[in-house]
């Protein structure tokens, strides 16, 4: 029993607990394998260096890209191609419709994403215009494609099952 508080300490309070030490049976095996996961993931590769700059352009401020911008992104990746084209006759409305989310806001983000660099247009034999997001095909090489990589690639899947939900939307009006 505790008699003065001036020199109270941690074991005058855990001096009378009693710890059992019986480990429980159990019909579970806690052990750790080492081997490769047999589930994929479905859908588009989004790059760790991408992801790496917009966690850095979120920490902008005011100056970051919009939420309507990082939205239309991440839909703009279910539509490139291996060297990150949209097709000739992409449209912004079918991503819209798609997505569920109001077109304008659509079209503001993609005009974002245009001002700052991370789309582009290019011109296929100087004459077929198309959009580009940015290094995804320097991204989606090997070591074997090229000697600027570091010998692996570094991305994850975008599921597509965030198409069939409203978290993009979600996110749009909420941010």
């Amino acid at each position: 029993m505790v008699t003065s508080f001036e020199t109270l300490t941690a074991s005058d309070f855990t001096s009378n607990i009693r710890l059992e030490t019986k480990t429980l049976k159990t019909n579970m095996k806690f052990s750790k394998k080492n081997k490769t996961s047999k589930y994929l993931m479905h859908g588009p590769k989004f790059f760790d260096e991408l992801r790496i700059y917009l966690i850095k352009n979120n920490e902008l401020g005011e100056f970051a890209l919009p939420s309507s911008a990082l939205a239309t992104y991440i839909l703009l990746h279910y539509k490139v191609n291996d060297l990150g084209r949209l097709p000739r006759d992409f449209k912004l409305s079918t991503i819209a419709n798609e997505s569920d989310i109001p077109y304008t806001t659509i079209h503001t983000g993609f005009q974002a994403l245009l001002h700052s660099g991370l789309v582009r247009e290019i011109f296929i034999n100087g004459k077929i215009p198309v959009y580009e997001i940015c290094n995804y095909a320097r991204f989606n090489c090997t070591a074997k494609e090229t000697k600027d990589n570091d010998g692996k690639l570094s991305y994850f899947r975008i599921p597509n099952l965030l198409l069939e939900t409203s978290i993009l939307k979600e996110l749009v009006s909420h941010r």
